[in-house]
């Protein structure tokens, strides 16, 4: 493997890093948030939920688009041909338009990992079909004048639980806030899933899991963060048993 391609590895791994810590500390929020009464000062909490959830989805997207680089070795063996971004990799994948040589894995398993195990990157960029009609949350976040809000609610005498939502900005709002976006801590855990789920099989079509180990894991994208347990954890899926 040449330099730059170790580069890219490197870059990849980094990246994953940057996204555990940002998750790991939004655990943090959510458990503070739990375990403080209302009415105390939200503030500050609620602007560091505010940040950590923009860094999730921004880092996520740099996660997807670093693996696109990072994996070509492993994958064909002209991989100097291949797109370095996740979304033209994915389209030429279905199309069957690679041109990069030999392919090093099942090449059918690896265009059904690509077909069916990335509707998380759809939550980040939008769906891939012709006229782009809605936005990804990371695009939202990117490119829409609005407001990333998080606040605090309790139902009855259950725990104050975190809610995030965007909102349209005020010059586009017609007697209530437009929101943009749906409740964003659920859909990034469902996007978090999605992506070690697309991990787990990935590593299973490059030969890099057992398949007939005690576990089925499904964290291969975890880096592992110093911290709370439950914070570094609050994101990831769990490893279920066979």
């Amino acid at each position: 493997m040449n330099w730059r391609r170790q580069e890219d590895a490197v870059a990849f791994f980094h990246s994953m890093k940057a996204l555990s810590i940002a998750l790991r500390e939004l655990g943090r929020v959510e458990r503070v948030a739990r375990a403080t009464a209302l009415g105390s000062d939200d503030g500050p909490l609620m602007d560091e939920g505010e940040a950590f959830i923009d860094f999730s989805f921004t880092y996520a997207h740099r996660v997807a688009d670093r693996f696109a680089r990072a994996v070509g070795p492993m994958l064909y063996e002209k991989y100097g041909t291949l797109h370095e971004s996740f979304r033209p990799l994915q389209k030429a994948l279905l199309d069957g338009t690679v041109s990069a040589g030999a392919c090093l894995v099942d090449e059918k398993a690896l265009r059904s990992i690509f077909d069916n195990n990335t509707g998380w990157y759809d939550v980040l960029r939008g769906p891939s079909g012709e006229g782009g009609i809605r936005r990804g949350i990371r695009d939202l976040f990117e490119h829409e004048p609005g407001r990333l809000m998080v606040s605090r609610q309790q139902a009855n005498d259950d725990p104050p639980t975190l809610s995030a939502r965007f909102y349209a900005a005020q010059y586009r709002i017609r007697g209530t806030q437009e929101m943009l976006s749906p409740e964003l801590l659920p859909t990034l855990r469902r996007m978090v899933t999605g992506m070690a789920t697309m991990a787990t099989f990935f590593r299973q079509a490059c030969h890099l899991l057992d398949p007939s180990g005690a576990y089925v894991r499904s964290d291969w994208f975890f880096i592992s963060a110093s911290g709370e347990d439950n914070d570094v954890s609050a994101f990831w899926p769990r490893i279920a048993s066979n």
